[in-house]
Formats: C-alpha cells, sequence, structure tokens
C-alpha cells in the first residue's frame, strides 16, 4: 500500500476504505481519454511508484492533467510506468499515524506545492472523539483487516493521509513509516518509546491496552 499507489487504490476498492474515485493506466493516451471523460474533476495524476515526493501533480485542468500524464511518464523511470488518476478532493488536510492500537492524529497546514507542508503543524484545540472512531473503523481498521483477510498481516506504523471532505475522511495516501514533519512532535506523546512497541512487531508481540493520543 506504500511502494504502490495505483495497488493501494485497487486494495481500498477491494475493502470499502474511502478514497478519491480514481483510474490507474500504463498508457499514456488511455489516461488521457479518462481524464476526458470522466465526470468528476479527474485532475490529480501520481506515479504510481515511489518518486521522491516528486511523483504528484495537482492539475487546474483536463488539458493541464493530461500534459502531467505525459511528463510522469518521462521522469520517474519505472516508479511512472503506470500513472494514477484521482478525483480532486476539497477539504482539510490530516495525518493520522496508527500502530499497536495507538492512533495519533494531527492536522497539516500546506504549503501551496502539492502535498507540500510548512514544517508546522495546526494542532486543533479538541480533536473530535466521533471523528477519531470514524477513522478508526472506516478506514485503519478497514485496511489491516483487509490485509489481513489477504494473507499479509501488518505490523508497524500505518500512516494514513487523508483528505476531510464534506462526504466524510478519505485517503489520500498510505505511508508505512512516520510522517515528517508529523513526528518530531507526535513521538512525545507516546506513553513507552518506539523501541518497546518495535521489539514486539518483530516476535509479533502487542502492547495493550489501547491507547489514544491527539495534539490539543
Amino acid at each position: 500500500v506504500f511502494s504502490s499507489k495505483s495497488f493501494a487504490k485497487a486494495f481500498m476498492e477491494r475493502h470499502g476504505v474511502p478514497t478519491a474515485r480514481y483510474g490507474s493506466f500504463s498508457d499514456p493516451q488511455d489516461a488521457c481519454s479518462f481524464i476526458r471523460g470522466a465526470d468528476f474533476p479527474a485532475l490529480v495524476v501520481k506515479a504510481s511508484g515511489l518518486a521522491a515526493g516528486k511523483g504528484v501533480i495537482v492539475a487546474g485542468d483536463r488539458d493541464e492533467a493530461c500534459r502531467a500524464v505525459m511528463e510522469i511518464d518521462g521522469a520517474f523511470g519505472s516508479a511512472g510506468t503506470t500513472v494514477v488518476i484521482e478525483e480532486l478532493l476539497e477539504g482539510q488536510e490530516v495525518s493520522v499515524s496508527s500502530f499497536d492500537f495507538v492512533y495519533l492524529i494531527a492536522f497539516t497546514k500546506k504549503r501551496g506545492a502539492p502535498h507540500g507542508r510548512d514544517g508546522k503543524l495546526i494542532c486543533p484545540s479538541q480533536v473530535s472523539e466521533e471523528l477519531l472512531q470514524q477513522i478508526r473503523e472506516s478506514i485503519l481498521q478497514k485496511t489491516v483487516d483487509g490485509m489481513r483477510q489477504e494473507g499479509t498481516p501488518y505490523m508497524g506504523v500505518l500512516y494514513a493521509g487523508l483528505m476531510l471532505t464534506n462526504r466524510g475522511p478519505k485517503v489520500l495516501e498510505f505511508n508505512s513509516r512516520f510522517g515528517d514533519p508529523e513526528c518530531q512532535v507526535l513521538l512525545p506523546l507516546l506513553q513507552r518509546p518506539t523501541t518497546s512497541h518495535s521489539q514486539l512487531w518483530l516476535t509479533g508481540g502487542s502492547l495493550l491496552p489501547a491507547q489514544t493520543g491527539s495534539l490539543n
């Protein structure tokens, strides 16, 4: 779910994890046909593979999105041989890092460039427990359950980049690591050092009871 956006989108579709509508293509012409024919703003163009944080272009219109497909196809080697075309989502961007039944939530301020951040965190005075529960149930739990059902149980940090839309939270991306700069302020919230968690992950153990953390 981290190294292939195409795989991640198909996985979310299989398991009912809310995310932007999309199409995945290895032929640039097919991708452009999808962009022009979609009944939603198909303006986010992503290299499916890992591209050092540079493989996402948010286009201003369909023509620009088609040009972005051609740009990605030749710019990122094997990471760009498959492109994912996504619906442009509007709302507040938020990240949630989850591991061992600990949930840490952070609102991030966008810098202007796609998925760029200014190195600061906007910390809400109170994170709604209702919102956190919705994210747990509709995204994080479904994702972990889906991995287990497919024979690849997940242990470790699962980072979900989300957009809080007027239709509920939707997944922008998954990472199998902490986010940066989020981890700089999230780690001090933990009641146990990360080494305690990682040692148990290596042996298939778990730390209980569950804890919930948020930035206040």
